[in-house]
């Protein structure tokens, strides 16, 4: 079973909103990153947004989908961060909803925000 498409819109629906409070512009931001990540998977990965499961975000298909978002889309280093903590808050979620993708979570809690060159 894909428990990616539940638990996303339990994330959107139920923990933003209402658990966490977030306001309408942080949802739309979280909104963006993953309609991003699933133009990402059907592009560049050939899986399209219904096939796409809680095991594409490991690690390296990440890291592969924020270089692609600077390298490709030519967003900037702040944005390229604020996709990363869209992710790593959808996999604390996901990883306290349902355990059994605990790891998969903590091995992308783990990622470092890029550093941004400094204004002078």
């Amino acid at each position: 079973m894909n428990d990616f498409p539940r638990l996303l819109e339990d994330f959107f629906v139920k923990y933003l909103p209402v658990e966490r409070g977030c306001t309408t512009n942080t949802i739309q931001n979280y909104r963006d990153t993953f309609v991003c990540f699933l133009e990402y998977m059907k592009s560049e990965c050939g899986v399209t947004a219904e096939r796409v499961k809680m095991e594409h975000f490991e690690f390296d298909s990440v890291s592969s989908f924020l270089n692609w978002l600077e390298n490709a889309k030519g967003i900037s280093t702040s944005t390229r961060n604020n996709r990363l903590a869209a992710i790593k808050s959808f996999l604390k979620y996901v990883g306290y909803r349902e355990p059994k993708y605990l790891s998969l979570s903590t091995t992308i809690l783990e990622m470092k925000s890029k550093k941004r060159k400094s204004r002078p």
